[in-house]
């Protein structure tokens, strides 16, 4: 595992020990070393570490045990769907889920990475808000329990559930008030309340208690990050366009455009056209007339909670500052699922009312059009969820050419660090782990960690990558009795120069021509850079090629050049020393 899937792995270890985790996963909050903040909660490493120790505690655990957590979901948004509308419900809503889970593709649903991991749950918390308007009570702690994970684990959903979550506050009101007359609903109201209570305080007991122990809380450091921008948002014309992009129906059923292939590309404004998803809210708005005509309230309310959600969506997406990365907004396709959903079912509805003129009396189909609707959404569900098991077998572990290089020099490296003969080596030493990466910022360096770990060894890092492998990991150069460091690129040879560094593993990822296609593609960039005034970017090709690779002001052929260069790689080793390596 690479990067965040490090980190996420660091903290499974950590589940249930005495550093068990209070909050979430590191993001871009913040100033980085000891001020970066991380997302509000722990819930995501909780789940996912039952599933992760039950089945080896191997980074292959961790995935599997990601897949554990959509299946959940899947199931839980089938359990709702036939609790609220039966079987015709529930073919319905397995088939929009079915072709949802094929956009998404195994890649997003296997990896547990915090923005991936609740985009089903994010769906189930739609469908659990509808359910509690409808006045199914039962439903609100799964709307509880949805919500707490999805804020918990990817802070950008912290303004969608907050708005779901009045919306389902003012229908467990409504519900309550609606059972004053009657003691035995009242109570059965006044039950699940109380649950989702509790069980809000306990799923944000840990959140809670980061807040009045940690030196400065978490969530101190998300209330002043998001109140006060370092840059400007991307304003509300660009929500409402980037909502649009999301309502296509091609590409919710196609997955076209659901991510894109490199980093440095993905931090880009996706590329499309509005027109099919204005064609898409011209038929939604259409279905709530024919919803309002047929006074159907639960159709009614269902396209209230979409209306809720596309509202929701477009201030969420205009709030977003920095680059528009395409996994702060990938929840859009859960909205986009339900607004299929509610146009779906007003059409069967309304053909159902033409049926039979008279709807008090009328049956919902003809045994022979529900027999063949049944059947074409089975179709549906089997044809997606065959497309997705076909497409799954291509499916590749993510940043490939980073985990091949680690793959590589791991070996090597456990070897050399467990000679127990050589000066500074053995797995009686505590270890300092450093790096110094020109390409991936330090990516490599977090997953050094997390694998020195795994192999036994007493690992730390220093503080400034305290928030990356959790902060009871830091080590003091004093506190260390034997250095690791890690270098790639350019750095590589300033460590070969010094005559205290061992070098213990070596990788280079290119063939002799991909060495050659590196330099020719160095030159033309340094060269088109200082030719559109980007002098200052000159130096950040050798030392963070991926801070270039992504800065707004380099032009897109320049960027793709960049691009094909972070993934061709440069050469990677790890060096052992003593402390006067590092100096």
């Amino acid at each position: 595992p690479i990067l965040d899937l490090s980190m996420t792995e660091l903290r499974l270890r950590d589940v249930g020990t005495a550093n068990t985790p209070l909050i979430g996963l590191p993001g871009r909050i913040g100033e980085f070393a000891s001020e970066q903040g991380s997302h509000p909660g722990p819930l995501s490493f909780w789940l996912l570490a039952p599933t992760y120790r039950a089945l080896g505690s191997s980074a292959w655990a961790m995935f599997a045990a990601a897949a554990v957590i959509h299946v959940a979901a899947l199931a839980t948004a089938a359990w709702l769907a036939r609790r609220r509308g039966g079987m015709p419900l529930l073919l319905g809503t397995t088939a929009v889920l079915a072709i949802l889970v094929s956009g998404y593709g195994a890649e997003f649903l296997t990896q547990p990475w915090n923005p991936y991991m609740p985009l089903l749950w994010w769906f189930v918390l739609l469908l659990a808000v509808w359910s509690v308007l409808c006045r199914d009570l039962a439903a609100l702690p799964v709307a509880v329990f949805a919500g707490s994970f999805c804020v918990q684990t990817h802070v950008p959903y912290a303004g969608l559930v907050g708005g779901m979550g009045l919306l389902a506050v003012g229908g467990a009101a409504f519900a309550y008030r609606a059972s004053l007359t009657d003691p035995p609903q009242r109570r059965n109201h006044i039950r699940w309340i109380l649950i989702s209570i509790g069980l809000g305080v306990l799923l944000w007991a840990a959140p809670i208690i980061d807040h009045f122990t940690a030196e400065t809380s978490n969530l101190t450091r998300l209330v002043d990050h998001f109140a006060s921008p370092s840059e400007e948002t991307v304003g509300l014309g660009q929500g409402i366009e980037m909502v649009l992009l999301h309502l296509n129906p091609w590409r919710f059923v196609t997955g076209q455009g659901a991510a894109t292939g490199s980093l440095s590309s993905s931090s880009q404004v996706p590329p499309g056209s509005i027109g099919p998803g204005l064609v898409v809210v011209a038929i939604w708005l259409a279905a709530i007339v024919g919803a309002w005509r047929l006074r159907h309230h639960a159709l009614l309310k269902m396209h209230l909670v979409v209306a809720t959600g596309l509202a929701l969506a477009v201030l969420s997406i205009s709030r977003i500052f920095g680059q528009l990365w395409y996994y702060l907004m990938i929840w859009a396709w859960g909205i986009t699922a339900m607004l299929f959903l509610a146009v779906g079912w007003t059409a069967v509805e309304l053909l159902a009312a033409r049926r039979t003129p008279n709807p008090s009396a009328r049956n919902p189909s003809a045994p022979s059009l529900a027999r063949l609707g049944g059947v074409g959404l089975v179709a549906i569900t089997a044809v997606s969820s065959l497309i997705f098991s076909v497409d799954a077998t291509s499916t590749e572990v993510p940043a490939r050419p980073l985990v091949r290089t680690m793959a590589a020099i791991m070996p090597e490296t456990v070897d050399g660090l467990s000679d127990g003969e050589a000066s500074g080596r053995g797995r009686d030493e505590r270890y300092l782990v450093t790096w110094a990466d020109a390409l991936y910022i330090g990516a490599q360096g977090i997953a050094l960690v997390n694998e020195l770990e795994r192999a036994g060894f007493d690992v730390g890092a220093e503080e400034a990558w305290g928030p990356p492998v959790a902060r009871h990991r830091i080590r003091e150069r004093d506190e260390a009795t034997s250095f690791v460091h890690l270098a790639n690129g350019a750095f590589l040879e300033v460590f070969r120069a010094k005559p205290d560094a061992e070098e213990i593993a070596y990788f280079d990822p290119r063939s002799p021509a991909q060495r050659d296609r590196y330099e020719e593609l160095r030159a033309d960039v340094l060269d088109e850079l200082q030719a559109t005034g980007n002098d200052d970017l000159i130096g950040l090709v050798d030392s963070n090629l991926f801070a270039a690779a992504i800065d707004a002001s380099v032009p897109a052929g320049t960027q793709d050049k960049l691009t094909e260069m972070h993934d061709l790689g440069q050469p990677t080793a790890v060096f052992v020393g003593p402390r006067s390596m590092l100096d």
